[in-house]
């Protein structure tokens, strides 16, 4: 079976594990959480330590032994990367490259761009240059 590793800066709550579809992804894939806010976000953790699910295949990761500890068992996994840009996220991600790990990068909660119409905007712009409102 293949395998899935999630990254997460943060402690998975019951709805994360609801939201990502574990129970559905589990019947094709290996799934693993590698919950890594105890090394990258201690602040999260000790505000929110309250709203961890535990479940069987949710791994912590406190420091970096116990990250090359994990990536020694593994091979070519899809990471799921939801993790931030730093240093020590990026060492991460160095490493699980050289796995030949597929990387999906999920963008949630974006907000679409509006469509941008360079014409009405040019024209709105002549007409505030030409005609102004007198007060």
């Amino acid at each position: 079976m293949k395998k899935i590793v999630i990254l997460t800066p943060a402690s998975f709550s019951k709805r994360d594990y609801d939201r990502f579809g574990i129970d559905i992804l589990k019947r094709n894939f290996l799934v693993q959480v590698l919950d890594c806010a105890a090394w990258i976000n201690q602040e999260y953790l000790k505000l929110y330590s309250k709203n961890i699910f535990k479940f069987k295949e949710n791994i912590s990761i406190t420091s970096k032994d116990d990250f090359l500890q994990y990536i020694s068992e593994i091979n070519s996994p899809i990471v799921i990367d939801r993790l931030p840009i730093n240093n020590k996220a990026n060492w991460m991600r160095k490493l699980l490259r050289k796995k030949e790990s597929r990387f999906v990068y999920p963008y949630l909660n974006i907000i679409p761009r509006p469509k941008k119409n360079n014409k009405n905007f040019f024209l709105k712009m002549f007409k505030i240059f030409f005609n102004p409102k007198k007060q």
